[in-house]
């Protein structure tokens, strides 16, 4: 059975489509994952820096009542 150049060429292309279509789904999903998880990270971080600024505020007016406290 003889196989004709124009169909070893759909083969072809469709092989490169599908291979192409498949790199970029990768590469599209490696990307999301990646977003999600800094997105979580920088979420983490400014937890922690509201929850340092909550604490500081905290006690500097503990400082503050005690000194008015004082008298001072």
């Amino acid at each position: 059975m003889a196989v004709s150049w124009r169909r070893v060429a759909l083969v072809g292309l469709g092989a490169i489509y599908l291979t192409g279509t498949g790199f970029v789904a990768g590469v599209v999903t490696e990307r999301v994952r990646f977003d999600r998880e800094r997105m979580a990270m920088v979420r983490a971080r400014e937890q922690r820096a509201r929850e340092a600024r909550t604490q500081a505020i905290r006690i500097e007016l503990e400082h503050e009542a005690a000194r008015l406290a004082r008298g001072h």
